[in-house]
């Protein structure tokens, strides 16, 4: 795929100026989506948050409320490795500000793999409603065999008789379409990354077309890659996700260390800009003897995992665009995949000439 997106003029090293071209398909898609949607043709739900917010602290809850404002929330309530032996006030209250912003905030209760007595769990059930009044239930460490789906159904059918019916199940391993009867949402992928085979392992079938209804939590992913996770996780299909740098023996005690990196790039997919990539800034280099600039750099949004290159022409004219060299390697093309949402490139200014124009150019194949 090619696509052009920005333009730098260079002339007589002295003034920049920046250009984009709004190129008539651009103007015409919110037509053509208007049409798709007319016309029956399914639209992917954004992407969500499923955050595992067991910190109970106040900069945590902090940066779950701030994420809110740029993409779906569900919010795992974990006050004592479930409901806990009283109210914490403090916790309730910030409960009720989350809620305030649009958090759906579940309540943690661990199944023991199905063999917790229901009465218990429909205990927590109550503490839950009564003291934090939260939105709904995240059953963890599930059992996904067939004989315990009624165990799973009456859970879910108790939460529905004291208002609280959403339903989030935790087996964190592909299990049948048929406990989709027993939970509104099921994380499909529960584990650390440590073998970095996320991106190749497979889904339960019904995953692909209900996005919606799948999750995958993935532990143990350093920032450089974040991006690719993310990106796999919404390619499987899963509508909630989760990714975070800690590991075992507490991977959701704090927030990943990109929290907010992630957030931003799970809301750029939620709503990719017409230009998906752009030029966000751009200065002369000078690297010569004298000080006389051999160089452009230029800060480039991009998407991880994408191939983009750095073109340049002395005229504008079509078919004048060629790949630019990377500064000081003459012999060596400007074009690199990339793994993070920016890419800061220096493009060696054309030998000789006295304007010289930038652009940068997905190639991806």
């Amino acid at each position: 795929m090619l696509m052009n997106l920005s333009l730098i003029n260079y002339c007589n090293h002295d003034n920049l100026s920046m250009f984009k071209k709004s190129y008539g398909f651009w103007r015409c898609l919110p037509l053509l989506f208007a049409a798709l949607i007319l016309l029956g043709f399914p639209c992917r739900a954004e992407t969500g948050l499923l955050m595992p917010m067991y910190g109970n602290d106040a900069f945590q809850i902090m940066q779950v409320y701030n994420a809110a404002a740029k993409v779906p929330v569900i919010a795992i309530l974990n006050p004592d490795d479930g409901v806990g032996w009283k109210k914490n006030s403090w916790l309730a209250a910030q409960v009720s500000d989350l809620q305030r912003r649009g958090v759906r905030v579940i309540g943690y209760i661990d199944s023991e793999y199905g063999w917790r007595d229901p009465a218990e769990v429909d205990d927590e059930s109550d503490k839950y409603k009564i003291w934090y009044h939260v939105n709904g239930l995240f059953i963890d460490e599930v059992r996904g065999e067939s004989s315990k789906l009624n165990y799973y159904k009456s859970i879910r059918a108790y939460a529905k008789l004291i208002g609280i019916g959403f339903t989030v199940l935790n087996p964190g391993t592909p299990v049948s379409s048929s406990f989709l009867a027993a939970g509104d949402v099921i994380v499909d992928y529960e584990h650390a990354d440590w073998q970095m085979d996320f991106p190749s392992t497979g889904t339960a079938s019904w995953v692909p077309g209900n996005a919606s209804r799948a999750a995958g939590i993935i532990y143990g992913v350093g920032e450089p890659r974040m991006w690719s996770i993310v990106n796999a996780g919404v390619a499987k299909g899963y509508g909630w996700l989760y990714v975070t740098n800690h590991n075992e023996p507490d991977p959701f005690g704090i927030s990943a260390s990109y929290f907010d990196a992630e957030v931003d790039y799970i809301h750029d997919i939620n709503h990719p800009d017409a230009d998906p990539f752009r030029i966000l800034s751009s200065e002369l280099g000078a690297a010569t003897p004298g000080g006389v600039p051999d160089r452009m750099k230029l800060l480039v949004k991009t998407k991880p995992g994408r191939t983009y290159e750095v073109q340049c022409s002395t005229t504008l004219a079509p078919g004048s665009w060629h790949t630019a060299s990377q500064a000081g390697l003459p012999d060596v093309p400007l074009r690199a995949q990339v793994n993070t949402p920016q890419q800061l490139w220096e493009a060696a200014l054309i030998p000789g000439a006295t304007q010289c124009f930038y652009r940068v150019a997905e190639v991806t194949p």
